[in-house]
């Protein structure tokens, strides 16, 4: 994810990263992730007592041998059928797998 265009990677204390988008109050923030049809909210990198929904749950999900596509959408460019959190307006990644 860190080689396309927009996504930049967020190190956390334990060391794992998050994909971020440009966006946000920041200029960075947490997309929505859309894993083969199927929202995977992320709050965080990796657990801990302040992310209930971390990055490594879907890192443990999508095997990189089951990869077959991905998609990344700023918030002004995402397609009405993927913009499942309009609230949110940070952009989405959406990960197909086989």
């Amino acid at each position: 994810l860190q080689s396309m265009r927009g996504v930049s990677l967020e190190i956390d204390a334990s060391g794992r990263p998050l994909p971020m988008l440009r966006g946000g109050d920041s200029g960075r923030c947490i997309p929505t992730f859309i894993v083969d049809n199927m929202v995977m909210e992320v709050d965080g990198a990796s657990p801990s007592p302040s992310v209930q929904k971390p990055f490594t749950d879907i890192e443990a999900l999508v095997l990189t041998q089951q990869l077959l596509g991905i998609e990344v959408y700023s918030g002004a460019t995402v397609p009405p059928e993927l913009d499942r959190n309009p609230l949110k307006g940070c952009g989405v990644v959406v990960i197909w797998t086989r």
